[in-house]
């Protein structure tokens, strides 16, 4: 898989293929199976499980900040589609909030956009500041 997490789900729809799948289990089962692996770790976020091909573990808040660290700047809007679209997971925006709280990820009130930390936002807006000066 080319991303860190996935899902049961992502594994089915790249079309990787299991004789296990053969035997027309319910997913918790193959989750499961995962869950016993030890090359995996997984986090339950809202009824979701997201596997991550590590040994150790990873909580839900920071499989939400590695996602959120992805981007320039990410509205909750997008982060929202991204999470339902990759991993069919729906968050509200205080949940979104009271997860990243914990971490050193900003929230820009005036963009509306989540931030990897308060220094990635500074220096985006620094650079976006010399582009508009240049032009």
């Amino acid at each position: 898989m080319d991303e860190d997490y996935f899902t049961l789900r992502n594994v089915r729809e790249k079309g990787i293929q299991s004789r296990l799948f053969s035997l027309n289990m319910k997913d918790i089962f193959f989750e499961s199976l995962l869950k016993l692996d030890e090359r995996f770790s997984y986090a339950c976020v809202y009824h979701q499980s997201i596997f991550k091909k590590q040994k150790g573990s990873f909580t839900r808040k920071t499989f939400l900040y590695d996602i959120i660290s992805r981007f320039d700047g990410i509205s909750y809007q997008d982060l929202s589609s991204y999470l339902s679209e990759r991993y069919g997971i729906s968050l509200s925006k205080d949940k979104v909030d009271e997860f990243l709280v914990y971490h050193d990820a900003y929230y820009d009130r005036n963009s509306k956009r989540y931030f990897k930390n308060l220094e990635t936002y500074v220096q985006l807006e620094m650079k976006q500041k010399e582009e508009q000066k240049s032009q």
